[in-house]
């Protein structure tokens, strides 16, 4: 005959309670040390993000604040993007016709010469240096929007056509 087992599946009560109580404990004991290294982690990101605020605010203040957007084609009227309206599938602009864009640029106003001057260069010069380099590039700034634009040939344009289109997979003749 089969011998008779007080307990279900043969595993003590007590057990149980053993391992719950145990588990309970490791997982307090893992919450107090993950918890402090958290903190750490995150009050260490907010002094980096505020060092890295006060150099801005401090670069800024002594170079001036950096553009967020360029409105350069907006001195020609229209911007950048207010011509090709047409249909779908039709390009979207008319670089190879006499209405387009490269018609509207040589017909207007000349564009304005911008000259692009590194704040970190200007940091490591002294007084001096930086007035000199200063007017230097002022020069060189008259010297190009004296010159007259250039302007491309219909030769050019057409070179220019031709490759775009076979870089992108359409057929030579449109």
């Amino acid at each position: 005959m089969a011998a008779r087992v007080e307990h279900f599946l043969g595993i003590d009560p007590k057990i149980y309670r053993h391992f719950a109580v145990a588990t309970v404990a490791i997982s307090l004991t893992i919450a107090m040390f993950a918890d402090g290294g958290k903190r750490d982690v995150i009050e260490e990101a907010y002094h980096q993000n505020q060092q890295k605020l006060e150099m801005k605010r401090a670069q800024d203040k002594k170079f001036g604040a950096t553009p967020i957007a360029d409105h350069r084609g907006n001195a020609r009227g229209g911007g950048w993007g207010s011509e090709g309206g047409g249909s779908y599938g039709q390009p979207m602009d008319s670089a190879g016709s006499d209405s387009g864009s490269a018609a509207r640029i040589t017909g207007g106003a000349p564009a304005p010469v911008i000259a692009e001057i590194d704040p970190r260069l200007l940091a490591t010069m002294n007084p001096t240096q930086r007035a000199s380099y200063l007017k230097s590039m002022e020069e060189e700034r008259r010297r190009r929007q004296a010159q007259p634009p250039s302007q491309p040939s219909q030769t050019q344009i057409a070179g220019l056509i031709a490759s775009s289109q076979a870089r992108s997979g359409a057929p030579e003749s449109d």
